[in-house]
Parts: C-alpha cells; sequence; structure tokens
C-alpha cells in the first residue's frame, strides 16, 4: 500500500462522514426540529452499533456503568448543540468552533498519555485550522456583501 495505511482510509472515510452528517444535519434541520434529528441520530446509530455486538461484545464491570451513562448524556447534549448551531448558521461558519477538537485531543494525550504531537502534525492542523479559518470569514464577508 506504501504511504497510505487502512488506518488513514478510516480517518478519511470519518471525515467524508462527518462532512455528510453536517450537510444533511443542516438540510434537515430546515424543517425538523433538533430534538427530531437527535433521536433519528440516535436510533440509527444504536441500530447499527448493534450489528457489531454478536462479535465483540463483553458485559461491562458494574463500575463502568456512570461513565458510560456519563458518556451517553455528553454525547447527547454536544450532539443537539450541533444540530441546533447547524440550524442557526452555515456550515462553514460553525467548522472553526470544532477545530477546538485538536487542542482537547492534545491536552487529553498529553495528561493520559505524556505523548505531545510531532512537527507535522503541529503543521499539519495548522494548516487544517488556517483554511477552516479563512473559509469561515470568506463565507461571513460575502454574507455581508451579498
Amino acid at each position: 500500500l506504501g504511504v497510505v495505511q487502512p488506518p488513514a482510509l478510516v480517518a478519511l472515510a470519518s471525515v467524508l462522514l462527518y462532512g455528510l452528517y453536517q450537510v444533511l444535519t443542516r438540510m434537515v434541520g430546515r424543517t425538523d426540529a433538533a430534538e427530531t434529528s437527535l433521536i433519528w441520530q440516535l436510533l440509527v446509530g444504536a441500530a447499527l452499533a448493534s450489528l457489531a455486538v454478536p462479535f465483540a461484545w463483553r458485559t461491562p464491570e458494574p463500575q463502568h456503568w456512570p461513565l458510560f451513562l456519563l458518556v451517553a448524556a455528553l454525547g447527547g447534549v454536544a450532539h443537539w448543540a450541533m444540530i441546533r448551531a447547524l440550524q442557526l448558521a452555515p456550515a462553514a461558519v460553525i467548522q472553526p468552533f470544532t477545530y477546538t477538537v485538536l487542542l482537547w485531543a492534545v491536552v487529553i494525550g498529553y495528561l493520559a498519555f505524556s505523548d505531545l504531537p510531532d512537527l507535522w502534525t503541529v503543521l499539519g492542523g495548522s494548516a487544517i485550522v488556517a483554511a477552516g479559518v479563512y473559509t469561515a470569514l470568506r463565507e461571513h464577508r460575502l454574507r455581508r456583501s451579498g
């Protein structure tokens, strides 16, 4: 495969699907409430995730269930907030705010694993953030002038 490894293809597929999620969520948000979109996302996500259960299920320890519930609650609130944001503004305006994920990944990576990104990762992340901020600013100017 050369330079392109399977994990890179998974990451690429993830990015493409996330972009599709944002576009479709914005389209649906024109007619449906954020809560309706959230319920459908939860139902479809649970149904798709359950397909892996026969192959990967291990019964969690009882002490882990509160963490699962916390992750589910925070994830639900985060999805609702993203749906609502996409109803109020174009994805190009919302997207730069999601780049804070890069900062959180660095902080958590350092605190949990004593790991910091290398120079190429910092440069690549910076290029992605710069492109997103440029796009958001351009969209803002176009909307203001038009």
